[in-house]
């Protein structure tokens, strides 16, 4: 949380985290970056007494930010609230005026100018359009409602910053992470204390770990276990609430970018009072619409069988509409598993699926895996195992799938009868692809090498 090592937490802590739309605590962020500066500021108070203090305070403040950021690891939100507050120090040290959309669009373009392929990364993504949509949009929600009530307006500015940040980060959230956390503005107004108590509890702990001060740590150290058991406790308990989260949200780029339209759209239209905004905000809506229903339509005819590159492991989704056969060496509790197999089932609307192994035959209305031959549909598949070796009365088929280093698995690929594809699977080491692209050479066949791709899609009839 304080300098954001991450090796150690609990699975289950970071689904809880991730379901309820907080994730972003267990990464350093610019909040963190924001603290330390609080901080600092309090360190440095005293040295603007003296005639060039504040310039010192400045450039004190500026160093141990940017040792901070270092230390972190140079995430790109650490970076963009380390360089905003930089400038915003400078700004106000040299007594200019301070445009935080400028900062922001300033210290965006440094940042590029160094790495431009940051553009690319999730977290930049991310962190600007948070930023941003807390300087447009927050205004905008905050004016929706006016009270009297200094605790009742704080806790208001704070709920108007959530939905601000939430609503503009929410396309590109649907579009990386597939889901929508229900309860996040219940989960971060609970978390928001606890958060901040961790971070100087924590901060406190590192500096006071002394022999000579064990009076003061253990009160620290209590103060740290408590506010972290706490938040862990409660994010745990909102993930369990019904409908806690939207899952499996499959948008592509056109979509995301549309979502993002009629978001902005939205705002302009409750800002400006102008119906042009919602005529513009319904086409959005009906092209998103159409856009969904005919990737529906689509899923529900597709007949499918997809090779994914899962590393040393084998995984074949044989699909028919919602439903598929998923042949692998892999449980569904494993995390090789939930990570690349899950989410190409997600991916494709495959509600209704079965875990073959790979050593057991089955025979379905259109599918059939009979030792080392495949059948679905009209397509015909070779999987040669360890012990499960070809022999010149197999079938024709139109595609050898091999994913065993053995070498006679690999002699294989010279034996067997007309194929017209030989696919080599991700498990395959250099020598033995070498081998299998020398082979595919002599026997004129087309060779896909699944290494070097995601997932190799093929269409059955």
């Amino acid at each position: 949380l304080i300098l954001g090592y991450k090796a150690d937490l609990d699975s289950e802590v970071q689904q809880a985290y991730a379901k309820t739309g907080n994730i972003h605590v267990l990464s350093v962020s610019g909040a963190h970056v924001a603290i330390m500066f609080v901080l600092i500021g309090w360190a440095t108070v005293f040295l603007r007494r003296y005639r060039y203090g504040r310039v010192l305070a400045a450039f004190i403040s500026i160093a141990l930010i940017a040792y901070y950021a270092l230390l972190t690891g140079l995430s790109p939100a650490v970076c963009r609230a380390a360089v905003m507050i930089s400038m915003g120090i400078a700004g106000k040290t040299w007594n200019r005026n301070v445009s935080m959309m400028n900062i922001l669009a300033a210290s965006a373009m440094a940042l590029l100018l160094f790495n431009p392929l940051l553009l690319a990364d999730v977290g930049f993504q991310l962190s600007y359009l948070a930023v941003a949509g807390l300087l447009v949009f927050q205004p905008v929600i905050y004016s929706w409602i006016t009270t009297d009530n200094r605790l009742l307006n704080k806790l208001w500015i704070f709920c108007s910053a959530c939905l601000a940040a939430q609503a503009v980060t929410f396309p590109l959230c649907a579009y990386y992470f597939h889901q929508f956390p229900v309860y996040f503005l219940v989960s971060n107004l609970f978390i928001i204390l606890p958060v901040e108590l961790i971070m100087y509890a924590g901060l406190a702990l590192l500096l006071l770990a002394r022999p000579g001060l064990i009076f003061m740590v253990k009160p620290v150290a209590w103060l740290l276990q408590n506010a972290i058991l706490f938040m862990d406790r409660v994010l745990q308990a909102i993930e369990h609430y019904p409908y806690a989260s939207i899952a499996k949200i499959w948008i592509g780029p056109a979509e995301c970018v549309l979502l993002f339209l009629l978001v902005v759209l939205a705002f302009c239209m409750f800002y400006y009072k102008n119906k042009r905004y919602l005529q513009a905000a319904l086409l959005c809506l009906l092209a998103l619409s159409i856009s969904i229903s005919i990737k529906k339509i689509s899923s529900i005819n597709a007949h499918t069988i997809t090779f994914l590159n899962v590393k040393k492991h084998t995984g074949i989704i044989f699909r028919q509409g919602d439903r598929a056969i998923v042949l692998t060496d892999l449980a569904d509790t494993d995390k090789t598993y939930r990570y690349s197999i899950q989410p190409g089932l997600d991916s494709n609307g495959i509600e209704h699926y079965v875990n073959w192994p790979l050593d057991k035959d089955i025979a379905t209305k259109s599918f059939t895996k009979d030792g080392v031959t495949i059948q679905f549909m009209n397509s015909y598949l070779l999987m040669p195992m360890q012990n499960g070796l070809l022999s010149t009365d197999h079938k024709a088929s139109r595609y050898l799938y091999i994913n065993n280093n053995t070498s006679s698995v690999l002699q294989a690929a010279s034996r067997t009868p007309a194929c017209d594809t030989l696919i080599a699977g991700a498990g395959l080491n250099a020598r033995s692809v070498n081998l299998l692209q020398a082979r595919a050479a002599v026997l004129k066949r087309k060779i896909i090498i699944l290494k070097r791709n995601k997932a190799l899609i093929i269409k059955s009839e």
